[in-house]
Parts: structure tokens; sequence; C-alpha cells
């Protein structure tokens, strides 16, 4: 796998964990999904969260074309009677969550979910940030400051 960073000024992430993931080159994923993500949608709004950016469903259908798929795993589940988060009872107490999820990350691939960015998590246990060079181990603090991981897995067929 190449660790490959954005260009300054790219709000990119997971087009690129998807294609260091894939080993495949950027504008692959992008051309697959029909667009790059900098569509400016909210103009009100300031730095990236301006841009249209990229669902996971979309980096889903790209892995799936090469005979794989990422399975989502929460750090912080919950349960509702409907989809509302006024609802919401956590399945698990926090610290139980937490050492929960990193324990399901420990061998894993995959993508990393934070607050409004994307890394690679090898099965080394080794993050890659494609908007700098650092390269990062998985503990316990960094698993706490992800939302949600989708971990990478072959799609077997009959």
């Amino acid at each position: 796998m190449n660790h490959l960073l954005q260009k300054l000024g790219e709000q990119k992430c997971l087009i690129y964990c998807t294609a260091m993931l894939l080993d495949i080159d950027v504008t692959i994923v992008e051309n697959h999904i029909g667009h790059d993500g900098m569509e400016i949608l909210w103009p009100e709004r300031s730095g990236n969260e301006r841009y249209r950016g990229i669902h996971i469903q979309e980096i889903q259908d790209v892995f799936i074309s090469y005979g794989k798929g990422l399975f989502p795993i929460e750090q912080f589940p919950y349960l509702s009677p409907i989809d509302d988060h006024r609802f919401a009872k956590a399945v698990f107490d926090s610290q139980r969550s937490t050492m929960r999820f990193y324990a399901r990350l420990i061998g894993h691939t995959g993508i990393l979910i934070y607050r409004s960015h994307a890394k690679v998590l090898d099965v080394y246990g080794s993050i890659y940030d494609p908007s700098n060079k650092e390269i990062l181990q998985i503990t316990p603090r960094e698993a706490s400051l992800c939302r949600e991981a989708w971990l990478l897995g072959e799609i077997k067929s009959n």
C-alpha cells in the first residue's frame, strides 16, 4: 500500500483512503464515483464544510466493484425505537464502547472515520493520514477519537 497525500487545499480524504487500500490511482476512484466531492453545496459554510464530500456508500460501491466490501464498526452504537437521536440509548457504557472498538480494529485493515476526516488503518496497526506524512500507531486513545471504522473484507460468491 502506498501512502498517498492530498494536494494542499484538497478535501478528498475518503477518496485517497480508498485509492490507498485498493492500490489504485485517485482518478480511478473519482471516475468510478462520477465526481470528486469538491462541489460547493453550502457556500455559507467555511472550510471543508462547504463541499459536497463523498458518502461512505459511494466508497462502498467502489470496493464492491473490486470484489471487496467494507463493514462498519461503530464506536458508540445506540438503540432507538425510531430514527431519532433524542430517543437514543447507548448499547455499551462509554469505557466499554471505546475498548470494544479498539479491540475490533487490531489486526484489521480499513478506513477510520473521525468527525470530518478519514484515515487508513493497516493490518499492523499503522494509521496513514492522507493530509500529512505522519504515520501513527493505533492506541486506545487514538481509537477513542474515531466515530466509526469501515473494515475491509473479501466478498465471496457461490
